[in-house]
């Protein structure tokens, strides 16, 4: 059995014979070159389908790596755009910190002696009421109050009053600065007799809840876009913060309404009362309290020293201690000269 040709089944004697066989028996032979055809063919097939493999194998890795790098870079997106909002609460924080001294600040100013001072009528009449409600300036602040606004910060806020709330439908202005460099305002209410407004307080708190509220919802809208740079949201949060101060600080804005309203325009209707009209000799107190006099407590010479000290505190590093500086030295310049 052991001499059997493995490839035409043929027995034979002996393994001499059998090698004998398969070295010259044609018919044999004829098998054996079949067969080897036959096993080369296979083996040409399995080196084309190792290939074959060999350039799947290749693609696909590189298919991975190419997701292992997006995903590497949606993890370094993810934790850009966490680090800006850590970044933006801890800004915040800072401001509602600073609002807070600033307001300790102006507690512990020295308050000056109450002074009584006088305008004149007869230059300074209003000749429209101001008699809107706080739901018509809600639904204006609403409709009309812009991020080119917001932008402007308490210049934009004053701008917005000024071409809104502070001219009737005639043009005619309901709201006049009679001092700018004292910043006394006045006008007239729904019952035509004249009122003082002493450095805006009363439009201010009248408005200031409104105007945050839509300065809140502008600022919010602004950050929800994911492709915000950074520097963009500092001056989104510079102005959220300018307005968030106006009740605290409302200079700039009181400034800015006093350039729009100190020359208001005369309404000559028959129906309204003319200045020349008014006697000269037609006055109205307006006593100044310590309340009133807030402006000039504020920037005593303590306030600067406070407000120096404050700056000190600071880290230099902070995006708020450029600006303060800024401010700071505008209105020292501005004001301390006076003292």
């Amino acid at each position: 059995m052991d001499n059997i040709c493995n490839f035409c089944n043929v027995v034979l004697k002996n393994k001499y014979n059998l090698q004998i066989h398969q070295l010259n028996n044609k018919k044999c032979l004829q098998i054996q070159d079949i067969k080897e055809k036959d096993k080369m063919k296979k083996d040409n097939e399995l080196i084309r389908i190792n290939k074959d493999n060999i350039k799947k194998e290749k693609e696909i890795n590189k298919l991975l790596i190419s997701l292992k790098e997006k995903d590497n870079l949606l993890k370094e997106k993810d934790k850009a755009l966490k680090d800006k909002e850590e970044h933006i609460l801890k800004l915040e924080e800072q401001i509602k910190e600073l609002q807070n001294n600033i307001k300790d600040i102006a507690i512990k100013s020295v308050s000056t002696p109450k002074t009584s001072n006088t305008i004149n009528q007869n230059k300074y009449l209003f000749l429209t009421p101001f008699n809107l409600t706080k739901e018509e300036i809600k639904e204006k602040i609403e409709k009309n109050f812009t991020k080119d606004h917001f932008m402007n910060g308490q210049k934009g806020v004053a701008d917005f009053t000024y071409n809104n709330l502070l001219l009737d439908e005639n043009k005619q202005l309901n709201y006049f600065c009679s001092d700018t460099s004292r910043k006394f305002f006045c006008y007239k209410d729904v019952n035509g007799e004249l009122k003082k407004d002493i450095k805006t307080k009363m439009l201010t708190n009248f408005i200031a809840d409104d105007i945050i509220i839509k300065s809140n919802n502008i600022y919010n809208n602004a950050l929800a876009d994911k492709n915000i740079k950074l520097d963009a949201c500092h001056k989104y949060l510079i102005k959220k913060f300018d307005i968030l101060n106006m009740k605290n600080d409302n200079n700039e804005f009181t400034a800015t309404l006093s350039v729009l309203t100190c020359n208001p325009p005369q309404n000559t209707n028959n129906n309204e009362t003319k200045v020349e009209d008014i006697s000269s000799d037609v006055i109205f107190e307006i006593e100044e309290d310590e309340e009133d006099d807030e402006e000039y407590v504020y920037y005593t010479s303590e306030y600067f020293e406070n407000q120096e000290r404050l700056l000190k505190e600071m880290d230099k590093d902070s995006v708020y201690y450029k600006f303060f500086e800024k401010q700071l030295i505008e209105k020292k310049n501005k004001y301390l000269p006076v003292f």
